[in-house]
């Protein structure tokens, strides 16, 4: 492989690391639980929603309590 191509692939791999690092950071500023809301679908007023993690199947998980979780 030729230095030009060595370096374009090393520049590639570069900028599709910071995409992917920028597009984790991005999603994670953006995370919000939902707001409760009551049977009409307006929200709960001083309600407070929240996430939890958990451990399930050996692996993290992030719920929010109103999240059904089936037992199979």
């Amino acid at each position: 492989m030729s230095s030009f191509a060595l370096k374009l692939v090393a520049s590639l791999v570069v900028v599709i690391a910071l995409v992917v690092v920028l597009a984790v950071l991005v999603s994670g500023v953006r995370a919000s639980t939902p707001p409760l809301t009551d049977a009409r679908g307006e929200v709960i007023p001083g309600s407070v929603a929240v996430l939890e993690r958990i451990e399930l199947g050996g692996l993290e998980q992030w719920i929010s309590p109103s999240t059904p979780i089936r037992a199979t």
